[in-house]
């Protein structure tokens, strides 16, 4: 069964516990771990602490879930399916373009959050009802590889062209100063102490991550000034990085 939403839901049998009033309904979610072993321990904490902040100003980011599966913790959400076949980069591309207000708020978000990676498989399309939702915020914040870590947010503090080290695809879409407006002033009215609790939220539900108790505050923080800065953070990556913004 798949709702307009793109939620797909599968109704559980009388075997499986689904007999009674109210019906009884299995999710299909997915998720990912936080893999120690691929150089990857932040995955699942950088992904709980932006979806919040994503939510916070209102972009239609799915309800993610942090869990425990054999001994290693996992960020799932409910898988979204909108149709077959899937659209395309040039459709979404397309979308993008025509939909100024959304793609702002995303590119925004993703500069605060300090999010590189944002592409087809990751802006999920709903082509009937021309409508978006955005996953995957595992390169966020204290990112993934060689680079993570708590350096890597004093790196782009000191110079923002270090968190583009991937091909960010929609950069090319931010064009007037004039469409940031509406989303410059949200992030700047999410108040500190909500940018601290999903922080400390995310540690204290990932027991033994690799976040360490001296790191959060200063990730709080990193978020709290930047979110004051995301008008001037954008200009200074103009042109090298947003080419076509004046």
């Amino acid at each position: 069964m798949i709702y307009q939403t793109g939620l797909i839901l599968s109704p559980m049998t009388e075997e499986e516990g689904g007999k009674g009033a109210t019906s009884t309904f299995r999710m299909r979610v997915r998720g990912k771990p936080s893999r120690l072993d691929l150089k990857s321990p932040y995955e699942v904490f950088n992904e709980s602490v932006a979806s919040d902040l994503s939510r916070y100003l209102g972009l239609p980011v799915p309800d993610t879930w942090v869990v425990p599966i054999e001994n290693e913790y996992h960020c799932i959400r409910p898988e979204l399916v909108f149709g077959e076949p899937p659209p395309t980069e040039f459709e979404i591309r397309t979308a993008l373009s025509i939909d100024r207000n959304f793609c702002c708020g995303m590119i925004c978000c993703d500069l605060w959050v300090a999010n590189n990676d944002r592409k087809g498989d990751n802006v999920l399309y709903d082509k009937e009802n021309k409508s978006f939702w955005l996953i995957d915020f595992g390169n966020s914040l204290l990112y993934r590889g060689e680079s993570a870590g708590i350096k890597r947010l004093q790196e782009i503090e000191d110079d923002p062209v270090k968190m583009f080290d991937k091909e960010y695809y929609y950069t090319d879409l931010l064009e007037n100063s004039s469409d940031l407006a509406e989303w410059i002033e949200k992030i700047e009215s999410i108040p500190d102490w909500m940018i601290e609790n999903s922080v400390e939220s995310a540690k204290i539900t990932l027991e033994n991550s690799e976040v360490s108790e001296t790191e959060v505050p200063k990730i709080a923080e990193f978020l709290i000034n930047r979110k004051n800065r995301i008008k001037q953070i954008i200009d200074e990556l103009s042109p090298s990085v947003f080419k076509n913004y004046s």
